[in-house]
């Protein structure tokens, strides 16, 4: 296949019967940002904290003692100890339980931890109060859902992320649709891109961009 983009339109029956993702730590079918290097978990490693964040015109002192708990994490996520990352980040919970950026950065270091079926309950909740801006955590719920093999409950996901689209989501756009997956052919990532409304020339809901 050459090297330039493809477009491909391919119906909703054809895309809900394609096998799940694996979710494989290090395989080469995860998305980039799943992938650990074959040597992450042997390779000694030290990382140290990020700078302190302090307040200032675009961040409340609420923002920043939140982002200073967070950070404890880093230096374990560049290390790629996504389980001890997981336990500081669920110990931040305990004081922001209601935080949609710590409770998605939770479902995140779960993910990567080898804990996919706990992390929807943390998306879930991130997703109850980011309702109006909410793709990227739709996003991350979808994607778990096909690798649990819970066809059912992503389903229910995908139409309601078209509802939510419909309702004026901003991150959402009905015209130029949002992606609801990523596939992997093994040569190949293809991003799957959904419309809430049947759009474009060939009339479609679905359009799989390599």
């Amino acid at each position: 296949m050459a090297n330039s983009k493809h477009l491909l339109f391919i119906s909703v029956v054809a895309f809900l019967t394609l096998p799940p993702l694996a979710l494989t730590q290090g395989s080469i079918g995860d998305p980039p940002a799943l992938q650990v290097p074959p040597h992450a978990a042997t390779a000694p490693c030290s990382a140290a904290l990020p700078p302190p964040v302090i307040l200032g015109p675009n961040m409340s002192e609420y923002s920043a003692r939140r982002e200073n708990a967070l950070a404890a994490a880093a230096p374990l996520t560049r290390c790629h100890d996504y389980e001890g990352a997981l336990q500081i980040y669920l110990k931040v919970l305990e004081s922001y339980p209601n935080d949609a950026r710590a409770l998605n950065i939770a479902g995140m270091a779960a993910v990567r931890a080898g804990h996919i079926e706990e992390s929807i309950p943390l998306f879930q909740r991130a997703l109850a109060r980011t309702p109006g801006y909410s793709w990227s955590t739709r996003a991350s719920l979808m994607h778990n859902f096909i690798a649990l093999n819970r066809w059912q409950d992503f389903e229910a996901e995908r139409l309601d992320t078209r509802k939510a689209s419909l309702a004026g989501d901003k991150t959402l756009p009905s015209e130029d649709g949002y992606q609801i997956e990523i596939l992997n052919t093994g040569n190949e990532f293809i991003r799957v891109i959904e419309f809430p409304v049947l759009h474009g020339r060939y009339h479609t809901r679905n359009r799989f961009l390599l």
